[in-house]
């Protein structure tokens, strides 16, 4: 499951993680910086590079991730919530 899915399973809801698009990879509303362990997939699809680069108020980084796309595995993340200014 994306870390998306796993703050909505547990209600969380747009206050703490936007999600504009509700997880369909259309939007950058929920990028969010991974600073410790890694998603299970760890390299993001060329689709989710393209949709952080379109947010010019939150340039991507080397750590930024979409919620939405990148799913949980076996280490625990600490993760960061990008949202807009």
């Amino acid at each position: 499951a994306s870390v998306l899915a796993y703050f909505r399973a547990y209600g969380y809801l747009d206050d703490i993680l936007p999600s504009d698009c509700y997880g369909q990879l259309s939007c950058s509303s929920c990028s969010m910086e991974v600073h410790q362990g890694k998603p299970a997939n760890a390299i993001p699809r060329e689709e989710e590079y393209d949709m952080m680069d379109i947010d010019e108020k939150k340039p991507a980084t080397g750590c930024t991730r979409l919620s939405c796309q990148a799913c949980l595995g076996d280490s625990p993340l600490l993760i960061t919530i990008r949202k807009s200014k």
